[in-house]
């Protein structure tokens, strides 16, 4: 199965001419590749017997993975849409962004999520592939069949770091992204501590939306 849904996402995606294109392609269908393929590894990993298909299917996924990025980081380039950061010897301010029309950024996230004067509760949860949405959202809907579950894409921002994605997802404005001497300092416009720990990001999320209470998974009894 997976080897058939690859071959058959090599062939669509030479057709694809532009970053939306594959984009689409990703979301409709190709997500399914990355969903068997982690279940395949998670039925298989500990069967000594078939270790030697193990290692085939491996292969012939990481061949795929390395073409996808390819022809997505080429066509990235030949659109022009990658905005580089102004920088100035160690110190960048400005983040690096990738910008497709009619697909979200992480910074646009939470304008959205806020739009509606409705009460809701927001998880954030670190490195969720869109894959891992989509299975999140099919066993939402058999739980809560009354209810309107929609599972759609963000772009992150650059580079593709824990603090600088989940900095992005709150309502911190005009995040600046500094670099001096290895160390990461990620600050807003409206507020003066380092985004880069969590502690912080709370503080900004509970100034910015006072009525508002954040928690952290760790009080409900999670591992972080």
């Amino acid at each position: 199965k997976i080897i058939v849904a690859i071959d058959r996402a090599l062939s669509e995606m030479a057709k694809a001419d532009s970053t939306l294109k594959m984009v689409q392609a990703y979301i409709s269908d190709w997500w399914r590749i990355d969903t068997d393929y982690r279940t395949f590894r998670l039925q298989t990993d500990a069967n000594d017997k078939i270790q030697t298909l193990s290692r085939y299917v491996r292969a012939i996924y990481r061949d795929y993975q390395n073409q996808l990025n390819e022809n997505f980081l080429n066509l990235v380039i030949k659109q022009k849409h990658l905005s580089a950061p102004a920088c100035q010897t160690d110190r960048c301010g400005a983040q690096a962004g990738l910008s497709i029309e009619g697909i979200l950024s992480q910074s646009e996230f939470w304008g959205k999520v806020t739009s509606s004067k409705k009460r809701r509760a927001v998880i954030l949860v670190d490195a969720l592939r869109f894959e891992l949405g989509q299975d999140l959202a099919s066993r939402l809907k058999k739980s809560m069949r009354d209810a309107e579950i929609i599972c759609e894409p963000l772009i992150a921002l650059m580079p593709t770091l824990t603090p600088i994605g989940m900095s992005n997802l709150i309502p911190a404005r005009d995040i600046k992204v500094d670099v001096v001497d290895g160390n990461w300092q990620i600050k807003s416009k409206d507020f003066t501590g380092n985004l880069v720990h969590v502690a912080e990001r709370k503080k900004n999320y509970q100034e910015t939306s006072p009525q508002s209470n954040a928690l952290l998974l760790g009080s409900f009894g999670f591992s972080l």
